[in-house]
């Protein structure tokens, strides 16, 4: 939602998080597709989730955004009998493309590297 900035604290995260979802996420639904969790201790676990975003909010008037998937990566801590995200990160998922690309006019592209690939 803060597209790669690092909240500082508490205060500036529950600002973020109050304007996407009053905002931007405001009708939207979040569909857990699919997890996977890896223990590294007895109380630390990393866990990737496979989200789907739908209706997220137009920004022109008869637009309609189209389906996304992310990819959230939670670093999660058991304390006492339960469990904790301690840290998060949410990355695009872009079916069929590797990586983005920087173009000199500053925007970004999704592209793949199939030309490179050995036959």
């Amino acid at each position: 939602m803060t597209m790669g900035i690092m909240v500082r604290d508490e205060g500036d995260s529950n600002k973020a998080h109050d304007y996407g979802l009053k905002v931007i996420f405001k009708d939207s639904t979040l569909t857990l597709k699919r997890t996977k969790t890896r223990h590294l201790t007895d109380t630390i676990a990393i866990v990737h989730a496979r989200l789907q975003l739908s209706n997220q909010s137009a920004l022109v008037h008869n637009e309609e955004p189209q389906v996304r998937n992310n990819l959230f990566i939670f670093v999660t801590q058991r304390i006492n009998d339960s469990w904790y995200c301690i840290a998060a990160q949410n990355a695009e998922v872009q079916n069929g493309k590797e990586t983005f690309i920087k173009k000199e006019d500053g925007a970004y592209e999704a592209v793949n590297y199939d030309s490179f690939r050995k036959k």
